[in-house]
This record gives C-alpha cells, structure tokens and sequence, in this order.
C-alpha cells in the first residue's frame, strides 16, 4: 500500500491505471468502479469466464500494463456443468493467472474477489457451488498466493435481492463495486485528514493509519508512555460534503489488543457541532469488517468514531481502517 499512498500524494499526469478482469459479474461493477474511484484512477474491464485466460486477454493485459489487478472468477463457474469436472483445477489456474499477472512489466498489485452470493432465481446447487465450494476455493487461494481477498459475497449478503442469478442488478453492482473500491481506498481518500484523537502510539499506530487506506496498519492509543483511558476518539475532515449512508470498522488483523466493543459515531457539517450520535451499539467480537448502515442518508463532512470500550476490558483502543458508506435504499 506504500506505493498507492505515493501515488495519492503526488499528482501524477496519467491515473492509475486498475484492469477488472473476471466474469459477467465483475465486467458489471466496472463503470461504477471507475466511476467511484474518480479521475486518479482509470479503469478497463476484461472479460474472462476462468482464470485460465485466452491468449488475446494476455496480450492485452500486457498492454494496459496496470498498476493495480481486481479479480474475481467464479460466478459463471457456478452455473457451468463442466465444474464437478474442472473444480480440481480452479486453484491451480488462479495461481497461474496470478503468476502471469505479476510477471507484467509493471508488477500489478493483484487483490482477488470471492464471487457474490446467488439470488433465489439461482438453483439450489448453483447457490451451494458458490458458498460451499467457489468461495472457500478462492479464499484458499488468496491465502496459498499471499493475495487479499475481498469478500463480495459478504457485500451482497443481506440484499439477495439485487442478484439475478448469478449477476447483479446495477444497484448490486454499485454495491460490489464500494467493496471493490474500499481495496484502493489510499487514492480515494487522498483528502481525508485527521483533525483530532485523544492519543495515539506514534511509532506503531498514529492516528493517521485509520483511515489511510491499508487494512495492515492501525491506529492504536498510547501504551508506552501516557496510556490514556477510554473513551477513545478521532475526528475525520473528508474533504467535501457528501451523502452518508453508514460507517464500516475493520479492527485490527495481527492480534487482539485494542479491538473496539462499544462505539459512537457523529456526523457533522463544519466539525464542531456534531449533536447525536447518529449510531451507536456494540460491534463482534473478532476481526471481520463491521459495516453499519443508516435509516437514511446524512449530509455531512466531518465524522467522529467514539470508542467506548475494548472487547477485553483493557484501556487502549486500535483501528485497522473507518470507511464511509454510500446510501442504498432498503427492499421496496
């Protein structure tokens, strides 16, 4: 993620250029991709059914020359009745086609997606070829290639309702295309600053680190020298007034000290009023993304994560990364 922050810091003649490569389910997320990451980065979809690319998709790969990799396969594979027989040589061409991706001449970054869950037009063994078989499969190649994985499936989880089959509607690929996006999170939230926190341990977890973008640095509070007490917070100027439809917390990955149990979260306009909370509750216990999502949207600039205590009882609070969320509206 270092070289995205240099890239996010500089102005740069020509955007970063990111390739979406996979199958009808990916190609669908790329407009809202590019859309969403803005002028720093210029997105290009290619469309392949497997990992096991054609010939011309390797040529042209070569050309775009990206920085930056998003693939997701499996969605098509699903629906295939040639998988019972291919299934055993799914791993083996994620590795080779990762393999081949970074033998391009720029080196891409390649961040692997699992592919969403199945709408209820879906037949039942399509919908258990996606979440007993494909997505283990590419979670276990994520770990086997050292590749993040972006859980797509977990995106889409609660609103089924915008897949058809294996494909999302457009406002369930927006939705797939925000998971996407939070993985080149450094560009997009080149603007964000920090203007307040309570304390923070400045060798390993300035406070900056919550919100840079890479989910393998954290903020975390001072324990060192001062070891401040809880409630522990950071205040956020995004930049720009925006509509807000929720927050996601991402705790800490390496370990379990300072992992956030109760919270608040405050919206504001010019960052000093900041009222109610606009959420509050009491996250998991563990280190999967927590994604809390408004009844309605809020105008707003600033925000304001208020820790009030650790899921162990300690006194110092860590954050891997805060996001906000776009606004999608409920079922009808």
């Amino acid at each position: 993620m270092i070289l995205f922050a240099a890239f996010a810091a500089i102005h740069q003649q020509a955007p970063i250029e990111v390739v979406l490569i996979g199958d009808s389910a990916a190609v669908r997320c790329a407009e809202t991709l590019g859309s969403d990451l803005g002028a720093t980065y210029h997105v290009t979809s290619v469309h392949s059914a497997s990992p096991k690319l054609s010939t011309s998709n390797l040529e042209l790969l070569k050309k775009l020359n990206p920085q930056v990799v998003i693939a997701e396969f499996g969605s098509e594979s699903a629906v295939d009745a040639r998988w019972d027989a291919e299934r055993d040589e799914f791993v083996p061409g994620l590795d080779s086609l990762v393999g081949s991706l970074r033998n391009l001449a720029s080196h891409p970054r390649v961040q692997l997606c699992t592919p969403p869950l199945a709408g209820k037009a879906a037949d039942l063994p399509t919908r258990q070829r996606l979440s007993e078989q494909i997505i283990p499969l590419v979670k276990q190649a994520g770990r086997e290639l050292g590749c993040s994985v972006t859980d797509l499936g977990a995106a889409i989880a609660d609103r089924l309702d915008l897949m058809d089959g294996v494909n999302p509607s457009p406002l369930g690929a927006q939705m797939l295309a925000e998971a996407m996006d939070q993985t080149l999170a450094t560009g997009r939230k080149s603007e964000w600053k920090v203007i307040y926190f309570d304390s923070q341990e400045s060798d390993e977890g300035p406070a900056k680190n919550a919100i840079d973008g890479d989910t393998e640095t954290y903020w975390h509070t001072n324990y060192s020298t001062t070891q401040e007490k809880y409630p522990h917070e950071i205040q956020v100027d995004t930049g720009s007034v925006r509509e807000v439809g929720g927050f996601s917390y991402f705790p800490r990955q390496d370990g379990v000290n300072g992992r956030v149990a109760n919270y608040e979260f405050y919206l504001s306009l010019d960052g000093k009023d900041w009222g109610h909370p606009v959420a509050k509750g009491r996250f998991k216990n563990g280190g999967d993304l927590s994604k809390i999502v408004f009844e309605s949207p809020v105008r707003a600039r600033y925000f304001r994560f208020r820790a009030l205590n650790e899921q162990q009882g300690d006194i110092w609070a860590s954050v891997a990364e805060l996001d906000l969320l776009k606004f999608y509206p409920k079922r009808p």
